[in-house]
């Protein structure tokens, strides 16, 4: 079994990225903005679908059926929370233009959701760097010698939606520690269904 310590030195990783994303400058390279663009698209797409289907198709004998209703559990309860925040900024976004009072109350929520394009108030937690940084962790249960590789690729992404201007650092900062929580979590549930390090390690 994966110990929780040897996990979150994994994880630091994905915090120590999302940082240096608010304190350092972006590039500015057109080159490397169009790589930015490819990581977290095609890539990140690649590597999330090719990730769960691992985590679904290769679940341990006698837990196939209550392995695959987790997976969905999970990652259904990710996607409700990141939905929760970017469906209630943009909502603010559209009753503050119609009144001051939510504008006042709530200036500093909206910012938060604003993306740096300005045009768009979803961008609060940054959903690609949030279910990547789940899988990385999911997938780092079922196999502990790659865990630095899924990590890493999970903080390439993150890396990449910011220098990309998808998101703001901070942004990208919620989407990995939203991701790490939500696994940490549902841990114990999945380990109940054989889908843990328990299952993956026995």
């Amino acid at each position: 079994m994966l110990s929780h310590k040897r996990h979150y030195s994994y994880a630091i990783l994905m915090v120590v990225v999302s940082i240096l994303s608010i304190v350092l400058p972006q590039t500015g390279d057109p080159a490397i903005a169009k790589l930015a663009g490819t990581i977290g698209h095609p890539v990140h797409d690649t590597f999330l679908t090719l990730g769960i289907m691992e985590l679904w198709f290769n679940r341990p004998k006698g837990h196939r059926r209550e392995g695959l209703f987790e997976c969905i559990r999970v990652t259904g309860f990710l996607a409700g929370i990141v939905l929760f925040f970017k469906v209630g900024t943009t909502l603010l976004a559209k009753w503050a233009a119609v009144s001051t009072v939510i504008t006042t109350a709530f200036g500093w929520l909206l910012e938060l959701g604003m993306r740096p394009d300005g045009k768009r108030m979803d961008g609060f937690p940054s959903g690609h760097t949030c279910a990547v940084t789940m899988l990385a962790w999911m997938l780092t249960d079922k196999y502990p010698k790659f865990g630095f590789a899924f990590y890493g690729m999970a903080a390439l992404i993150g890396y990449s939606r910011w220098e990309s201007n998808a998101h703001y650092g901070l942004q990208v900062l919620a989407g990995a520690i939203l991701g790490l929580a939500v696994a940490a979590f549902t841990q114990r549930f999945r380990d109940r269904v054989g889908m843990g390090p328990k299952a993956a390690n026995a």
